[in-house]
């Protein structure tokens, strides 16, 4: 009976030797399955790892590259380089030869944020970083409260007056005269280098200098700002005939895109220039407004109608009786770049623009009206008879800044030397908030705004 049951159980012994077989079989496949899941999810989480700091690492490179451009370009040429970036994305960029993984890099402005944008992959594993880069600028003008900054001389004559302080780099008493006739004076201080000057120093400096003379710690050096480079046949279609808005066929006449006129421009009736989002860019040999001659601006966006002379003669840049330049619009809107020898704004004319003569002697005659500034390198600036020139800068810092006649200018004089005759008078106006001039003297400020 023993014997046989003992029989019995051998043939048990097989089936449960297999069973326990096949219970170690599912444990090692489970050990497996999890150890290859845990090895995967490490390798995603590697992958993942090195996609961050791949995308981290090309957006701080680019981020620094920018902030480091902003320093050594004019807030005209940083503005290209980001319009050149803008939403057009990078190539995918290895970090070295054979690498895995790899990142991408898109940039966009919205108003004064730059958003820098980088995508890093490693084998599939994606992750997308973003530099936020905010804007501003500073410039010679924010914190200029002066109506006048004259280098070397100033002289009253007739009933002549600032309104507003003067800065300046004297240090004798001769640099400043009044000639005694009524109505001259300078309404508020004088700053000047030799700290001994004082209101007794100057001949009628007692009764003409209403405020305080006040020392400086240093001369001041002003220099011009970069004159632009023009652009050329690689970014401007070429037109070789001269362009004419004349009365035959009827005005007005239109111009809707960018160009090149090698044969000048000539305007008798009216010419209507469109100008969108971007930037209007018409380069062209001469300009010619007068009579009844009228460039209007038709803004249909948050662009400028920007203007480049060729020719160097007087007659390249011509705005002369009663001639209307952007009459109806804002002096930001326009610019007008040229280095021809003189400029002249004869009668009635109206010009509201930005002006930048490289080496131009320019002068206001008449009644003629100006919107907008001036600046030049040249060695005369001339108001005569009722010009005026409303809330501008005057930047001629090489220049004798002479206004005669009932010639006044509201806004900021920066000249060399200056001469007030009749009853002409410099009135200050702020110019701190004004853009164009931020952009064109000032200096692009960046700075780490946020990663996400």
């Amino acid at each position: 009976m023993v014997r046989k049951l003992i029989h019995n159980r051998k043939g048990i012994v097989l089936p449960l030797v297999l069973l326990i077989a096949a219970v170690l079989g599912i444990l090692v496949l489970t050990v497996i399955s999890l150890s290859y899941s845990d090895n995967m999810n490490s390798a995603n989480h590697q992958d993942n790892t090195q996609a961050y700091y791949l995308a981290r690492s090309g957006a701080d490179s680019l981020g620094t590259y920018i902030v480091d451009q902003s320093k050594n370009l004019s807030p005209i040429g940083f503005d290209n380089l980001i319009a050149n970036m803008h939403n057009h994305p990078s190539e995918k960029t290895y970090l070295a030869t054979g690498d895995k993984g790899y990142f991408e890099i898109s940039v966009v402005r919205i108003g004064v944020k730059i958003y820098v944008t980088a995508t890093g992959t490693v084998n599939g594993s994606k992750k997308v970083v973003t530099l936020v880069i905010s804007q501003s600028s500073e410039n010679f003008f924010q914190g200029f409260g002066h109506a006048l900054f004259v280098g070397n001389q100033l002289s009253f004559s007739g009933s002549t007056k600032v309104l507003g302080s003067v800065m300046s780099n004297f240090n004798a008493s001769n640099q400043l005269s009044f000639d005694g006739s009524g109505g001259q004076y300078i309404s508020g201080d004088l700053y000047v280098t030799n700290s001994q000057l004082a209101k007794n120093s100057f001949n009628y400096g007692t009764t003409k200098i209403l405020g305080n003379v006040l020392p400086l710690p240093e001369q001041s050096v002003f220099t011009l700002p970069p004159f632009p480079t023009y652009p050329d046949q690689s970014t401007l279609p070429v037109f070789n005939t001269k362009f004419t808005a004349g009365w035959n066929p009827s005005p007005p006449y239109y111009m809707a895109t960018d160009g090149w006129y090698k044969g000048g421009i000539v305007i008798q009736s009216e010419l209507i220039i469109t100008v969108g989002n971007a930037d209007r860019i018409i380069r062209t040999a001469s300009l010619n407004v007068s009579g009844s001659g009228e460039l209007t601006i038709n803004k249909t966006g948050t662009g400028k109608l920007i203007i480049y002379i060729d020719n160097k003669d007087s007659s390249a840049l011509v705005v002369s009786n009663g001639a209307k330049v952007n009459q109806n619009g804002n002096p930001g809107d326009m610019q007008i770049y040229f280095d021809t020898t003189s400029f002249t704004a004869d009668g009635s004319v109206t010009l509201k623009s930005l002006l930048y003569g490289k080496n131009t002697m320019i002068t206001v005659n008449g009644s003629g009206t100006i919107f907008g500034h001036i600046i030049t390198g040249a060695s005369q600036v001339n108001f005569n008879g009722d010009a005026t020139a409303y809330v501008q800068a005057i930047f001629a810092p090489n220049a004798l800044v002479k206004l005669e006649g009932s010639g006044k200018v509201k806004g900021v004089v920066v000249a060399n030397t200056c001469s007030l005759a009749g009853g002409s008078y410099i009135e200050f106006a702020s110019l701190s908030q004004d853009q164009n001039l931020a952009k064109i003297f000032g200096k692009t400020v960046l700075a780490y705004e946020q990663w996400r």
